[in-house]
């Protein structure tokens, strides 16, 4: 039995990543891509739901992150839209035609799915638990240092980041370069507040929220250049010397870890 914190997160990761289709064959997919450096997010997925998780060798760009795929395909896929949908939001009806499709059906939902995604979403009204915002953000979300505690998310469209604003304070913008999307940030206490409350959630994103939890103003400096290595580590740079809690900051010049120190993922 998934419990509901469970669906929740899944249902805020597939708000915020995921995609719903009915192949030729009439079969129902739902479907996942993520950077292998946020692979326990597809690895949580797999242990809640089961599936299908292979390797995306293509790239569209030399350096672009390694991609891998979650998939669930046919009565599996119908299951977890039935689910999932109570706890969704953007793709809630989305959910709703998956967890009614029948592939015996001659008319599937499919041509319905692919209209439904040229939509601008509307407005997001139901109140977001903590555990949904988590698998967003895990999804979505960016966690950083500025002169505190800094969480910022990006959308094709406002209505999910403006009910961010509503529960978590912060502020909602349009980018002004071509096919940017939306924006959301927030900072300060209010960030601390959302950070503290979506916590014990997080999935792919949790060592930098674990790490951002710990942050004051003594510690500022060696909690921003352990994220910062935690980054190049998961982007795959090349470590040289390990972190100590004890650096000197206007030393440090490369903040990595040790080779022979595995980062845990999740």
């Amino acid at each position: 039995m998934v419990s509901v914190e469970n669906l929740q997160w899944a249902a805020g990761f597939f708000d915020g990543d995921g995609c719903v289709f009915v192949g030729r064959t009439n079969t129902l997919y739902v479907i996942v891509n993520q950077a292998v450096t946020y692979k326990a997010n597809v690895e949580e997925l797999v242990r809640l739901f089961g599936g299908r998780v292979r390797a995306n060798t293509f790239r569209s760009k030399p350096n672009e992150n390694q991609q891998v795929n979650w998939t669930l395909c046919g009565k599996k896929a119908v299951a977890f839209c039935k689910q999932i949908e109570p706890h969704a939001l953007l793709k809630r009806p989305q959910f709703l035609l998956g967890a009614a499709h029948r592939v015996e059906d001659k008319i599937g939902a499919g041509e319905t799915i692919r209209e439904m995604k040229k939509r601008v979403h509307a407005q997001v009204t139901a109140q977001l638990s903590p555990a949904y915002t988590a698998g967003f953000l895990d999804a979505d979300g960016c966690l950083a240092i500025t002169t505190g505690i800094a969480i910022s998310a990006v959308q094709k469209y406002p209505a999910i980041l403006y009910a961010l604003a509503e529960v978590y304070k912060g502020s909602v913008a349009q980018e002004t370069r071509a096919k940017a999307g939306w924006h959301w940030n927030v900072y300060g206490d209010s960030a601390r507040h959302c950070l503290r409350e979506t916590l014990p959630f997080f999935v792919g994103k949790r060592p930098q929220a674990e790490l951002l939890a710990t942050l004051n103003r003594e510690n500022r400096l060696e909690v921003k250049a352990k994220i910062t290595a935690l980054k190049m580590r998961k982007k795959g740079v090349p470590v040289e010397e390990e972190l100590k809690a004890d650096f000197s900051p206007p030393e440090l010049k490369m903040c990595c870890f040790p080779d022979s120190s595995p980062l845990r993922s999740g």
